[in-house]
């Protein structure tokens, strides 16, 4: 009614003003009808008529929600009203007034559409509240016509398959998808056992699993299985069935609503998972034992490698020690002097042999490391004495180069740190001979030291030629030297011992150093032994 309309968005209740049209011959009771509705309610609007055409013609513009009729209205019988303002309005609510206490009357008015009658002389409370008594049951009609119509839409707009079941699980109503997809004739099928439906998949498991879901669910539980069906064009599918049952207030079950979702490419997926699990221990004892044989022929080559690079080390160094010996020997043998040409040529052998002698170590302490048999033996030392060492060591190249070798270490003073001694002394020499060989003539190179509470940081910065950034990522790797314009003798191992002897001591190396601009190599050295969890 236009007095308490609804919203087609939102379904809520929209307040209008109520529309009532009187109509009686006799005008001192218009009057009266319209003193007592407007001293009720404002919200109303009222409009009289006198006479049946009056009435009918008034009815078509003024759209009324409620009719208030005469039965006598002059010559007009109110009964013959009712049925033509019902066909305009089918909503309008008829009420017959009479001053006729006969019921031969009162059954006319019924029979010919009223909603309603009262006696005159009307009472005002009864007038108002027999008309609020069907303005509410008129709004309770619409709300149930409009939530009946909204059911219906998503009833049958669901992608889901949905049915409504009825207390002895025969369908009652199945929506336009399991209509579509399954093929079969609405009116065929309603009144039909759930489970007995056309489109199950035949089996003994299967139609056994959907009686037993409705038989629960008549009961009043909601139950969810996994069955099979076929589609309007036989293709088998499998489907997630949820039903759940609608209880009155009593707890009693009305209805069943089924709901299906097709779950055929989640039930492929988890056939091929499962079948890759059945397959997976398998797979794995077969990758397991090529791992397994992987490993062990990566053993035997390691093993083979660290001791051939043993053995050719030892065979080397043997003879090189006598090359570099005999050449000493030579240089030294005031009898028979060597020429200045023959000094020269034994002087090339001797660095030659030193050079390579260095390189055999090397190969060797990385050998050793490889296979976990390079030992260090840390321990709480001062490294002042150390440097001291390797600055005379190198003091001679440094002197050939005119390179001065700035300490800023003191000797006077004890710099404590935790390190194997011999280890730390290997690294500080091949940090400072580097530092030599590829800086300038007439240069410096600077020693120095920072330290924290765990670190000690000892430094070499030299004024070379820098190392740019992509360098920086591969001196500290096997065999890996930097370009520079000049040749200097290395073998692109020193680092990598220098960087595995640090790490074994629980310290670190790194590098800060720009292109032109000269580079800093640092140690960090722990201060105190590590402490094991």
């Amino acid at each position: 009614m236009n007095s308490c309309a609804t919203d087609n968005l939102t379904h809520k209740p929209v307040h209008t003003s109520l529309r009532v049209l009187v109509v009686d011959d006799d005008h001192d009771i218009l009057g009266s009808i319209r003193d007592i509705l407007e001293l009720e309610d404002s919200d109303f609007i009222i409009e009289t008529a006198t006479s049946y055409d009056h009435a009918l013609t008034l009815a078509k513009e003024f759209k009324p929600d409620i009719a208030l009729l005469d039965i006598r209205i002059g010559t007009d019988n109110g009964i013959d009203l009712v049925q033509p303002l019902k066909a305009m309005y089918p909503d309008i609510i008829c009420i017959m007034m009479t001053a006729y206490r006969d019921n031969e009357y009162t059954v006319s008015a019924l029979r010919a559409g009223a909603d309603d009658y009262m006696f005159k002389p009307l009472e005002p409370i009864k007038l108002f509240r027999t008309i609020r008594q069907f303005q509410l049951s008129q709004n309770l009609l619409r709300e149930r016509v409009i939530a009946d119509q909204r059911f219906r839409a998503i009833f049958n707009q669901s992608f889901q398959y949905l049915f409504i079941l009825d207390q002895a699980g025969d369908i009652v109503d199945i929506n336009n998808t399991a209509l579509t997809n399954t093929g079969v004739d609405k009116d065929s099928i309603i009144g039909s056992q759930f489970s007995d439906a056309p489109w199950w998949k035949e089996s003994t498991y299967n139609l056994l699993t959907i009686r037993n879901a409705v038989n629960s669910a008549l009961k009043g539980e909601s139950v969810r299985i996994e069955v099979e069906l076929t589609n309007k064009d036989n293709k088998g599918l499998f489907f997630d069935f949820s039903l759940k049952p609608i209880l009155d207030t009593k707890g009693n079950t009305i209805m069943i609503v089924p709901e299906g979702r097709d779950i055929t490419d989640r039930k492929k997926h988890e056939n091929n998972i499962l079948f890759l699990n059945n397959t997976l221990e398998q797979r794995v004892e077969k990758r397991t034992a090529e791992l397994e044989l992987s490993r062990d022929e990566a053993l035997k080559a390691s093993l083979a490698k660290d001791t051939f690079m043993s053995h050719m080390s030892h065979e080397l160094r043997t003879p090189m020690n006598a090359i570099i010996g005999f050449a000493h020997i030579l240089k030294i043998n005031k009898d028979e002097p060597l020429t200045e040409l023959q000094d020269e040529n034994v002087g090339h052998i001797s660095t030659a042999g030193n050079h390579l002698l260095t390189l055999i170590n090397q190969i060797l302490d990385l050998t050793l490391m490889d296979s976990g048999k390079f030992k260090i033996d840390p321990s709480s030392i001062d490294i002042c004495p150390v440097i001291d060492n390797a600055v005379k060591m190198i003091q001679p190249l440094a002197d050939k180069k005119s390179i001065s070798l700035v300490n800023d270490l003191s000797s006077n003073n004890e710099l404590l740190a935790y390190a194997d001694e011999h280890a730390l002394s290997q690294v500080v020499i091949n940090l400072i001979s580097n530092a030599v060989k590829f800086s300038p003539v007439e240069t410096s190179v600077r020693l120095s030291s920072l330290s924290s509470n765990q670190m000690l940081r000892f430094c070499v910065s030299d004024q070379g030629p820098g190392i740019s950034d992509e360098d920086q990522l591969r001196i500290f790797q096997p065999f890996e030297r930097i370009r520079t314009n000049a040749y200097v003798e290395g073998s692109g191992i020193g680092l990598t011992v220098c960087k595995n002897i640090m790490e074994m001591m629980d310290g670190q190396i790194g590098v800060e150093s720009q292109p032109g601009e000269g580079s800093t190599f640092w140690i960090d050295i722990p201060l105190h032994k590590k402490t094991q969890d």
